[in-house]
């Protein structure tokens, strides 16, 4: 929540980036040292820790195209003793467990290559009621990539994943549309 805000308000106004960084530094701090004491009260830490575990041991066994997609969920009991948990509860694991190296830089790359854009198409809507619309949708797009730390929010879950890509396609239509009306303002 904290993070999204100040990502937007930084993305609203570039002014704003004294503040971003150091916002987003203690956002970041308070929620590491404050996550471990949370997860322990509720005892969700160590089966997590346990599942974090199977997931980078599966991926040192499969380094360069994992062990296939869906195969965590087969695979987590021969690196877990008891777990009751089928995702690793961290997309970035999850991924890097089933499709290794190579899967995990191409799912990277399509946020690389989409963020990249963003920052180019920014600086078109100065003024514009669009950057308020942009500024959330991207704003949602990076509270979801940091969850995913935490969770398999991305490609995991009935409600969740498509909601995640939906507003990410939301995001890249209006992304499209921008670069469409900048090569039209060029050419006309």
């Amino acid at each position: 929540g904290p993070i999204s805000i100040l990502f937007v308000s930084f993305l609203i106004d570039k002014k704003h980036l004294k503040y971003f960084i150091p916002g987003f530094l203690i956002c970041f701090y308070a929620i590491h040292f404050l996550m471990p004491i949370r997860m322990s009260d509720f005892g969700t830490y160590l089966p997590r820790k346990d599942i974090m575990q199977a997931a980078i041991g599966i991926f040192r066994d499969n380094i360069f195209f994992g062990a296939g997609p869906g195969m965590y969920e087969k695979l987590v009991y021969n690196y877990s003793e008891g777990s009751v948990y089928i995702h690793a509860h961290n997309t970035y694991l999850e991924i890097l467990a089933e499709l290794g190296i190579v899967g995990l830089i191409a799912f990277l790359t399509i946020f690389i290559n989409f963020y990249s854009r963003v920052f180019k198409n920014l600086s078109m809507l100065k003024g514009s009621a669009n950057k308020f619309l942009y500024a959330g949708l991207l704003a949602s797009n990076v509270a979801c990539l940091v969850f995913a730390v935490f969770t398999s929010i991305i490609t995991v879950g009935f409600h969740d994943a498509p909601m995640f890509w939906l507003i990410f396609g939301m995001s890249f239509g209006l992304s499209q549309r921008l670069n469409m009306q900048e090569s039209y303002f060029r050419e006309g």
